[in-house]
């Protein structure tokens, strides 16, 4: 009866049971379309309110920038113009005294004297004759001192429609101040070009005023020229910025097209801030007024409250989350309650399949941690033991034989090399299975990496008493490899084919082209060899032919391994062929892609023994 149950259709349930899941599906889209609305909704919701507090924080900031570029206006405006009027009057008195006869010291100072004040904007004024030639300062300087290349006068001698000048910024000779000239023409009695009136207005004075205004951490008020082109005054002050011509930019593109006033945002060229500036023309001179705001200053009460509403929509994102998912599961409990009176019988064959497979991989998994543990246990164990127990000897002074403790501390060092070989090999492993080892390709001379393998096991090879053979066509192709990974994969397969050989036996290594132009290397010896088994086991990291604890050779069981993953990483193969008592042979084959365009020769020399052993 429970096989026809098993395999019975949906409709072969009671009515009320299909009426029932239907229901639940209903009550559960019904519950998540609800939900996703208010989820939504709310949503929308906060981030309007956000962008809306965002667009009020730039808009008042907008709003303050501009009507502290009119201040400013008004401000500089101001100051210039009362010195306009001072210079105006004072121009009137030389130009009548000029009449009488030149302008001199005696003449000039009483006038000058008149209108210098403790409260005037300007530090002095100064008079120029026509040639540029100081006639007198207001506190009686009269050292000889021209000005006849000074932007102030050119600016008036070279244009006579233009009564009034404002220079670019200098530093006074005397003070050593930042100063401002506003200059103003003399004329002669026929009404020639006869001389101009300088008042240097202290750029520090104005830079005061400037610092007086809350523009920021990272904002900054300037004053500019005509152009938009030099910096007159700057707060913060920056002597190095004073004078500097800025010819590039939003501020110098929109001046010079003759906007008079404006606001852009942009990132400046000198600190990388990005900033938001508006900027006025001062009515009447050619002056510039610049406010600029850092948008992290402008917007860092918004940031604040973003913080804030985020912490609020977070919280009651999740907790609307929380209660849907937790309907939402009682309603799916309760329609999986029924659905397992359908899918009983089919459930418990599969779960009979489930076990089977989870008991065989852990069967599996046991076993591989089990031959893991135990040949680690022992290669690790091993030659920690000698390094503790020679070194102990030592420490001790239980030998006092040089000769034997030198001889102690040659065991020491050649089990901490076999450790760190182990552990190496281990590490290198895990790299790959990680896809974390990086190649460092490039083009390897394949004999000369060969004949180096050889060297370095031929010590090996001597004391095992093994001879190392090698036979090679002549020129051979460059490899396009990483040349350490295959000196590793040589070293590893040689070594291999020394530690299971017999004394009087060979290890040979032939390399030559294949007739589809690759590059074939093969190592070959005479040893144990493996059956089919066996030499499955041996290719899979971590294990070894033979597990026993008193097996007669050692090794992490990861050469084989790691020479097959190098090979295949430099987009080559290693194949193995082996029989019991017959060696075994390792065949490293590289594509013609991989090599550089030769032609192959004949074969130039026979096989040479590299190394006999005795």
């Amino acid at each position: 009866m429970s096989t026809k149950r098993a395999a019975a259709s949906p409709h072969d349930l009671p009515a009320d049971t299909s009426a029932t899941l239907d229901m639940g599906a209903v009550l559960r889209g019904t519950l998540l379309s609800f939900s996703t609305f208010v989820l939504v909704g709310f949503l929308v919701l906060v981030a309007t309110t956000l962008s809306e507090k965002r667009n009020q924080a730039i808009q008042e900031a907008a709003r303050t920038r501009e009507n502290l570029t009119r201040t400013l206006e008004q401000y500089v405006s101001g100051r210039v113009h009362e010195v306009e009027v001072i210079l105006d009057d004072t121009a009137d008195d030389l130009d009548e005294a000029a009449r009488n006869g030149p302008l001199t010291p005696r003449t000039v100072l009483p006038l000058l004297r008149t209108q210098m004040r403790p409260d005037s904007p300007y530090r002095s004024l100064v008079v120029f004759d026509a040639d540029g030639n100081r006639v007198v300062n207001a506190d009686g300087n009269a050292e000889p001192f021209n000005a006849s290349g000074r932007d102030y006068f050119k600016g008036l001698r070279d244009h006579p429609n233009r009564d009034f000048y404002i220079s670019q910024p200098f530093v006074a000779k005397i003070s050593g101040i930042w100063s401002l000239g506003v200059a103003h023409r003399l004329h002669k009695p026929d009404g020639s070009f006869g001389g101009l009136l300088l008042a240097p207005l202290n750029l520090s004075d104005i830079e005061t005023f400037f610092a007086s205004l809350d523009v920021g951490a990272h904002g900054n008020v300037t004053l500019w020229d005509e152009d938009a082109a030099r910096v007159l005054a700057r707060h913060p002050a920056d002597p190095a910025l004073l004078n500097r011509a800025f010819t590039v930019g939003p501020l110098y593109d929109l001046v010079r097209s003759g906007q008079a006033a404006g606001a852009f945002t942009s990132v400046s060229p000198l600190d990388g801030v990005n900033r938001m500036l508006t900027f006025r023309r001062v009515t009447d001179l050619p002056l510039v007024i610049s406010v600029a705001q850092a948008e992290e200053d402008v917007l860092a009460e918004w940031r604040r409250e973003f913080w804030t509403y985020g912490t609020g929509a977070t919280f009651g994102v999740t907790v609307l989350l929380i209660m849907t998912t937790a309907l939402w599961w009682q309603l799916y409990r309760q329609d999986r309650l029924v659905r397992a009176l359908r899918t009983s019988e089919a459930a418990m064959r599969d779960t009979n399949v489930s076990l089977h497979k989870a008991t065989a991989a852990a069967e599996a998994a046991s076993r591989a941690k089990s031959e893991f543990l135990a040949c680690m246990s022992h290669e690790l164990r091993t030659p920690l033991n000698a390094v503790i127990g020679f070194s102990d000897m030592i420490a001790t002074g239980a030998q006092q034989d040089p000769a034997r403790v030198r001889g102690y501390a040659a065991d020491i060092r050649a089990s901490g090399l076999h450790l760190l070989r182990i552990i190496t090999d281990i590490l290198e492993m895990s790299r790959i299975e990680g896809g974390a080892l990086e190649l460092r390709e490039e083009s390897v001379d394949v004999a000369a990496v060969i004949a180096g393998s050889l060297r370095q096991v031929e010590p090996q090879a001597a004391q095992a008493g093994v001879t190392l053979r090698s036979a090679t066509t002549g020129p051979l192709p460059r490899l396009r490899a990483d040349e350490k990974r295959l000196m590793q994969v040589l070293l590893n397969l040689l070594s291999n084919g020394v530690k299971f050989t017999e004394s009087g036996g060979t290890v040979s290594v032939e390399v030559d082209t294949t007739a589809e132009g690759g590059l074939a290397i093969v190592i070959a010896d005479t040893g144990i060899g493996m059956t089919p088994a066996e030499l499955a086991i041996a290719m899979e990291p971590f294990r070894q032919v033979d597990s026993r604890l008193s097996r007669r050779y050692d090794g992490a069981g990861l050469g084989l391994p790691l020479a097959k993953a190098f090979v295949e990483l430099q987009g080559g193969n290693l194949t193995l062929a082996s029989a019991p008592g017959k060696g075994t042979s390792a065949r490293i084959f590289f594509p013609r892609s991989r090599l550089a365009s030769i032609t192959v020769p004949e074969r130039q020399t026979a096989p040479t023994a590299i190394g006999t052993g005795s």
